[in-house]
Protein backbone atom coordinates (compact mmCIF):
# COMPACT_ATOMS: atom_id res chain seq x y z
CA UNK A 1 0.00 0.00 0.00
CA UNK A 2 1.79 3.68 -0.91
CA UNK A 3 1.86 5.74 2.17
CA UNK A 4 0.59 9.29 1.92
CA UNK A 5 3.15 11.91 2.52
CA UNK A 6 3.89 12.85 6.57
CA UNK A 7 2.38 9.16 7.37
CA UNK A 8 3.97 5.67 7.80
CA UNK A 9 3.17 2.43 6.68
CA UNK A 10 0.99 1.93 9.82
CA UNK A 11 -0.93 4.77 9.63
CA UNK A 12 0.46 7.02 11.76
CA UNK A 13 1.49 10.68 10.95
CA UNK A 14 5.21 11.17 10.82
CA UNK A 15 5.68 14.98 10.31
CA UNK A 16 6.29 17.39 12.60
CA UNK A 17 3.48 19.61 12.84
CA UNK A 18 1.56 20.30 16.18
CA UNK A 19 -0.63 17.50 17.59
CA UNK A 20 -3.79 18.61 18.90
CA UNK A 21 -4.32 17.89 22.24
CA UNK A 22 -7.10 19.43 23.47
CA UNK A 23 -7.96 16.68 25.62
CA UNK A 24 -5.11 15.90 27.24
CA UNK A 25 -3.70 16.83 30.56
CA UNK A 26 -0.01 16.85 32.04
CA UNK A 27 0.48 17.05 35.61
CA UNK A 28 3.47 17.59 37.53
CA UNK A 29 3.11 18.05 41.16
CA UNK A 30 6.77 18.47 42.91
CA UNK A 31 9.16 18.66 39.63
CA UNK A 32 9.34 21.62 37.36
CA UNK A 33 6.91 20.74 33.91
CA UNK A 34 8.42 20.82 31.12
CA UNK A 35 9.07 24.60 29.64
CA UNK A 36 6.90 26.20 27.01
CA UNK A 37 9.33 25.29 24.29
CA UNK A 38 8.89 21.68 25.00
CA UNK A 39 5.21 22.14 24.88
CA UNK A 40 5.24 24.05 21.74
CA UNK A 41 4.31 21.16 19.70
CA UNK A 42 1.27 20.06 21.89
CA UNK A 43 -1.38 22.64 21.01
CA UNK A 44 -4.21 22.79 23.80
CA UNK A 45 -2.68 20.52 26.20
CA UNK A 46 -3.18 21.62 29.56
CA UNK A 47 -0.57 21.62 32.39
CA UNK A 48 -1.32 20.92 36.17
CA UNK A 49 0.73 21.68 39.07
CA UNK A 50 -1.45 21.41 42.28
CA UNK A 51 -3.70 18.86 43.14
CA UNK A 52 -6.86 20.54 42.54
CA UNK A 53 -6.00 21.61 38.74
CA UNK A 54 -5.03 17.65 38.61
CA UNK A 55 -8.67 16.75 40.21
CA UNK A 56 -10.51 18.87 37.81
CA UNK A 57 -8.51 18.32 34.89
CA UNK A 58 -9.28 14.94 35.01
CA UNK A 59 -13.08 15.14 34.78
CA UNK A 60 -12.94 16.41 31.55
CA UNK A 61 -9.73 14.57 29.89
CA UNK A 62 -9.29 11.91 28.73
CA UNK A 63 -5.46 11.56 28.30
CA UNK A 64 -3.49 12.22 31.58
CA UNK A 65 0.37 12.57 31.03
CA UNK A 66 1.63 12.07 34.49
CA UNK A 67 4.79 13.85 34.65
CA UNK A 68 6.48 12.79 38.18
CA UNK A 69 5.72 10.48 41.09
CA UNK A 70 3.60 12.79 43.06
CA UNK A 71 1.25 12.78 40.49
CA UNK A 72 0.76 9.56 40.39
CA UNK A 73 0.59 9.18 43.97
CA UNK A 74 -2.70 11.59 43.60
CA UNK A 75 -3.84 10.14 40.84
CA UNK A 76 -4.97 7.29 43.01
CA UNK A 77 -6.30 9.44 45.48
CA UNK A 78 -8.88 10.72 43.02
CA UNK A 79 -12.12 8.05 43.47
CA UNK A 80 -13.60 6.76 41.01
CA UNK A 81 -15.90 9.36 39.90
CA UNK A 82 -12.82 11.91 39.04
CA UNK A 83 -11.71 9.34 36.94
CA UNK A 84 -14.12 8.66 35.01
CA UNK A 85 -13.24 10.14 31.81
CA UNK A 86 -9.40 9.26 32.06
CA UNK A 87 -9.25 6.02 28.92
CA UNK A 88 -5.31 6.42 28.70
CA UNK A 89 -2.40 7.62 31.36
CA UNK A 90 0.86 7.87 29.82
CA UNK A 91 3.48 8.02 32.92
CA UNK A 92 6.98 9.93 32.81
CA UNK A 93 8.66 6.67 34.57
CA UNK A 94 9.26 3.48 33.98
CA UNK A 95 7.55 1.98 37.03
CA UNK A 96 3.94 1.96 37.27
CA UNK A 97 3.07 0.61 40.51
CA UNK A 98 1.94 3.65 42.01
CA UNK A 99 -0.88 3.86 39.63
CA UNK A 100 -1.81 0.31 39.47
CA UNK A 101 -4.21 0.44 42.56
CA UNK A 102 -7.07 -2.39 42.81
CA UNK A 103 -9.72 0.04 40.16
CA UNK A 104 -6.73 0.68 37.53
CA UNK A 105 -6.35 -2.73 37.51
CA UNK A 106 -9.83 -4.07 37.22
CA UNK A 107 -10.90 -1.10 34.70
CA UNK A 108 -10.17 -0.67 30.94
CA UNK A 109 -8.03 2.30 31.48
CA UNK A 110 -4.68 2.21 29.34
CA UNK A 111 -1.74 2.83 31.22
CA UNK A 112 1.85 3.14 29.03
CA UNK A 113 5.13 3.98 30.54
CA UNK A 114 7.99 6.04 29.56
CA UNK A 115 10.50 3.15 29.19
CA UNK A 116 12.42 1.33 26.01
CA UNK A 117 14.58 4.65 25.60
CA UNK A 118 17.68 3.10 25.22
CA UNK A 119 19.55 6.53 26.08
CA UNK A 120 18.26 6.40 30.05
CA UNK A 121 18.34 3.26 30.11
CA UNK A 122 21.82 2.68 29.39
CA UNK A 123 22.55 5.34 31.57
CA UNK A 124 21.10 3.88 34.62
CA UNK A 125 22.89 0.47 33.89
CA UNK A 126 26.05 3.01 33.32
CA UNK A 127 25.00 4.62 36.92
CA UNK A 128 25.05 1.28 39.03
CA UNK A 129 27.96 -0.38 37.17
CA UNK A 130 29.38 2.97 38.81
CA UNK A 131 27.70 2.67 42.34
CA UNK A 132 29.51 -0.74 42.29
CA UNK A 133 32.85 0.72 41.06
CA UNK A 134 32.43 3.42 43.13
CA UNK A 135 32.17 0.57 46.99
CA UNK A 136 34.94 -2.00 45.48
CA UNK A 137 37.55 0.52 44.71
CA UNK A 138 36.72 2.33 47.96
CA UNK A 139 36.79 5.32 46.20
CA UNK A 140 34.31 7.04 48.57
CA UNK A 141 37.12 6.98 50.96
CA UNK A 142 39.38 8.61 48.88
CA UNK A 143 36.99 10.97 48.24
CA UNK A 144 36.12 12.02 51.68
CA UNK A 145 40.47 12.14 52.04
CA UNK A 146 41.33 14.17 49.86
CA UNK A 147 38.36 16.87 51.47
CA UNK A 148 40.42 16.69 55.08
CA UNK A 149 43.85 16.78 53.36
CA UNK A 150 44.62 12.93 54.21
CA UNK A 151 46.95 10.92 51.64
CA UNK A 152 45.90 6.93 52.62
CA UNK A 153 46.75 4.45 50.56
CA UNK A 154 43.37 2.15 50.51
CA UNK A 155 43.53 -1.46 49.44
CA UNK A 156 40.49 -2.45 46.87
CA UNK A 157 38.57 -5.01 45.11
CA UNK A 158 39.52 -6.69 41.43
CA UNK A 159 35.82 -6.91 40.15
CA UNK A 160 37.26 -8.83 37.05
CA UNK A 161 36.28 -12.61 37.66
CA UNK A 162 33.93 -11.59 40.21
CA UNK A 163 30.44 -12.69 40.36
CA UNK A 164 27.44 -10.15 39.43
CA UNK A 165 24.10 -10.94 39.87
CA UNK A 166 21.01 -8.90 38.06
CA UNK A 167 17.96 -8.74 39.67
CA UNK A 168 15.63 -7.48 36.53
CA UNK A 169 16.33 -9.29 33.01
CA UNK A 170 14.30 -6.01 31.47
CA UNK A 171 16.15 -3.36 28.93
CA UNK A 172 17.77 -2.02 31.75
CA UNK A 173 18.95 -5.51 33.57
CA UNK A 174 20.48 -6.43 29.78
CA UNK A 175 22.15 -3.34 29.24
CA UNK A 176 23.89 -3.99 33.34
CA UNK A 177 24.61 -7.56 31.91
CA UNK A 178 26.32 -6.42 28.85
CA UNK A 179 28.49 -3.90 30.75
CA UNK A 180 28.92 -6.39 33.32
CA UNK A 181 30.64 -8.78 31.39
CA UNK A 182 32.17 -6.39 29.41
CA UNK A 183 34.62 -5.78 32.71
CA UNK A 184 35.39 -9.44 32.83
CA UNK A 185 32.60 -10.62 35.84
CA UNK A 186 30.62 -13.70 35.48
CA UNK A 187 27.28 -12.66 35.12
CA UNK A 188 23.73 -14.37 36.51
CA UNK A 189 20.76 -12.67 35.39
CA UNK A 190 17.40 -13.33 37.63
CA UNK A 191 13.74 -13.02 36.10
CA UNK A 192 10.37 -14.05 36.48
CA UNK A 193 10.56 -17.21 34.93
CA UNK A 194 14.07 -18.27 34.05
CA UNK A 195 13.27 -17.48 30.02
CA UNK A 196 16.74 -16.76 28.55
CA UNK A 197 15.17 -15.05 25.42
CA UNK A 198 18.00 -13.04 24.81
CA UNK A 199 21.03 -15.18 24.94
CA UNK A 200 23.54 -12.93 26.00
CA UNK A 201 26.98 -14.23 25.20
CA UNK A 202 28.59 -15.11 28.99
CA UNK A 203 25.15 -14.55 30.79
CA UNK A 204 22.99 -17.17 32.87
CA UNK A 205 19.41 -16.69 33.64
CA UNK A 206 17.78 -17.71 36.37
CA UNK A 207 14.05 -17.99 37.99
CA UNK A 208 13.51 -15.84 40.77
CA UNK A 209 12.54 -18.61 42.88
CA UNK A 210 16.43 -19.85 42.87
CA UNK A 211 17.71 -16.35 43.97
CA UNK A 212 18.75 -17.71 47.30
CA UNK A 213 20.59 -20.47 45.78
CA UNK A 214 22.43 -17.87 43.47
CA UNK A 215 23.02 -14.95 45.99
CA UNK A 216 25.36 -17.38 47.84
CA UNK A 217 28.14 -16.89 45.27
CA UNK A 218 27.55 -13.49 44.97
CA UNK A 219 29.74 -11.24 45.27
CA UNK A 220 28.27 -8.20 43.38
CA UNK A 221 24.28 -7.88 43.42
CA UNK A 222 22.52 -5.28 41.11
CA UNK A 223 18.95 -4.52 41.29
CA UNK A 224 16.94 -3.42 38.04
CA UNK A 225 13.31 -5.15 37.92
CA UNK A 226 10.04 -3.12 38.15
CA UNK A 227 8.06 -3.06 41.74
CA UNK A 228 5.55 -5.97 41.74
CA UNK A 229 4.02 -8.56 43.95
CA UNK A 230 6.58 -10.77 43.47
CA UNK A 231 9.68 -8.60 43.86
CA UNK A 232 8.33 -6.76 46.49
CA UNK A 233 10.51 -7.50 49.45
CA UNK A 234 12.64 -9.82 47.76
CA UNK A 235 16.02 -8.42 49.10
CA UNK A 236 15.94 -9.49 53.06
CA UNK A 237 17.08 -10.95 55.66
CA UNK A 238 17.47 -14.21 54.39
CA UNK A 239 19.35 -12.75 50.75
CA UNK A 240 21.45 -10.76 52.48
CA UNK A 241 22.36 -13.71 54.87
CA UNK A 242 23.01 -15.98 51.91
CA UNK A 243 25.97 -13.14 50.35
CA UNK A 244 29.56 -13.23 51.29
CA UNK A 245 30.58 -10.75 53.55
CA UNK A 246 32.52 -8.87 51.35
CA UNK A 247 29.28 -8.65 48.90
CA UNK A 248 27.97 -5.33 47.64
CA UNK A 249 24.17 -4.29 46.96
CA UNK A 250 23.26 -1.54 44.51
CA UNK A 251 19.73 -0.41 44.06
CA UNK A 252 18.76 1.55 40.52
CA UNK A 253 15.04 0.29 40.34
CA UNK A 254 12.08 0.37 43.19
CA UNK A 255 12.85 1.22 47.04
CA UNK A 256 10.66 -1.44 47.50
CA UNK A 257 12.25 -4.34 46.65
CA UNK A 258 14.77 -4.18 49.21
CA UNK A 259 13.60 -4.62 53.38
CA UNK A 260 15.68 -1.59 54.67
CA UNK A 261 15.75 -2.27 58.24
CA UNK A 262 17.13 -5.86 57.03
CA UNK A 263 20.01 -3.33 54.85
CA UNK A 264 20.64 -1.34 57.69
CA UNK A 265 21.13 -4.75 60.21
CA UNK A 266 23.19 -6.50 57.45
CA UNK A 267 25.38 -3.91 56.82
CA UNK A 268 26.11 -2.86 60.65
CA UNK A 269 26.86 -6.20 61.38
CA UNK A 270 29.27 -6.72 58.98
CA UNK A 271 27.39 -9.70 56.73
CA UNK A 272 28.05 -6.85 53.82
CA UNK A 273 30.74 -4.75 52.37
CA UNK A 274 29.03 -2.19 51.22
CA UNK A 275 25.58 -1.27 49.28
CA UNK A 276 24.33 1.95 47.05
CA UNK A 277 20.67 2.94 47.06
CA UNK A 278 19.38 5.54 44.05
CA UNK A 279 16.23 4.73 45.91
CA UNK A 280 15.25 4.82 49.20
CA UNK A 281 11.08 4.75 50.91
CA UNK A 282 9.67 8.15 51.39
CA UNK A 283 11.95 10.42 49.08
CA UNK A 284 13.34 12.65 49.70
CA UNK A 285 15.11 10.88 52.51
CA UNK A 286 14.49 13.17 55.71
CA UNK A 287 17.01 14.48 58.06
CA UNK A 288 18.17 12.00 60.64
CA UNK A 289 16.90 9.26 59.12
CA UNK A 290 18.78 5.95 60.10
CA UNK A 291 19.57 5.04 56.65
CA UNK A 292 21.75 8.38 56.76
CA UNK A 293 23.90 7.34 59.35
CA UNK A 294 25.15 4.07 57.82
CA UNK A 295 28.45 2.77 57.34
CA UNK A 296 29.63 2.01 53.80
CA UNK A 297 26.02 2.82 52.34
CA UNK A 298 25.77 5.35 49.56
CA UNK A 299 22.84 7.45 48.94
CA UNK A 300 22.12 9.10 45.77
CA UNK A 301 18.71 11.18 44.71
CA UNK A 302 17.06 8.81 42.84
CA UNK A 303 19.02 10.27 39.35
CA UNK A 304 20.40 7.70 37.45
CA UNK A 305 18.05 8.58 34.79
CA UNK A 306 18.64 12.63 35.06
CA UNK A 307 20.50 12.41 32.25
CA UNK A 308 20.70 15.47 29.80
CA UNK A 309 17.73 16.03 27.73
CA UNK A 310 15.14 13.53 29.80
CA UNK A 311 12.71 15.90 29.46
CA UNK A 312 13.14 15.96 25.28
CA UNK A 313 13.31 11.93 25.51
CA UNK A 314 10.03 11.77 27.29
CA UNK A 315 7.98 13.99 25.77
CA UNK A 316 9.26 12.35 22.53
CA UNK A 317 7.72 8.76 23.58
CA UNK A 318 4.86 10.68 24.62
CA UNK A 319 4.31 12.57 21.09
CA UNK A 320 5.05 9.05 19.69
CA UNK A 321 1.88 7.56 21.32
CA UNK A 322 -0.06 10.61 20.86
CA UNK A 323 0.23 10.40 16.89
CA UNK A 324 -0.69 6.62 17.38
CA UNK A 325 -3.49 7.67 19.81
CA UNK A 326 -4.91 9.80 17.48
CA UNK A 327 -4.82 7.24 14.59
CA UNK A 328 -7.05 4.74 16.35
CA UNK A 329 -3.89 2.37 16.22
CA UNK A 330 -2.28 0.17 19.56
CA UNK A 331 0.24 1.74 21.89
CA UNK A 332 3.42 1.36 22.77
CA UNK A 333 4.55 0.62 25.85
CA UNK A 334 1.52 -0.69 27.50
CA UNK A 335 1.81 -1.83 31.05
CA UNK A 336 0.48 -4.85 31.45
CA UNK A 337 -1.61 -4.27 34.79
CA UNK A 338 -1.50 -7.26 36.45
CA UNK A 339 1.94 -7.89 35.97
CA UNK A 340 3.01 -4.49 36.64
CA UNK A 341 5.21 -3.98 33.89
CA UNK A 342 5.55 -3.78 29.62
CA UNK A 343 6.24 -7.38 28.83
CA UNK A 344 8.72 -7.21 26.15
Amino acid sequence: MKERAGERGDGVSSDNNALECGNVLLASLEQLPPGEDLLAGFEGIEVATTPEALSEGARGNEVLLLWDFASQREFVNLGPKLRRAVRWIQLGSVGADLVLDRETIESDLVVTNCGNIWARDAAIAEYAIALLLLLAKRLADVLTDGKSGRWRPLASSAVRGKRLVVVGYGPIGRYVTELGTGLGLRVAAVNRSGNDRYHQTGVDVYPAESLLDIVADADYLILAAPETAMTRGIINTAVLGMMKSTGIVVNVARSSLIVEEDLIEALRNGQLSGAALDVVNGEPLPLGHPLWSVENLIISPHMSGDIEGWQKLQLDVFRSNMRRWLAGVPLENVVTKERGYVER
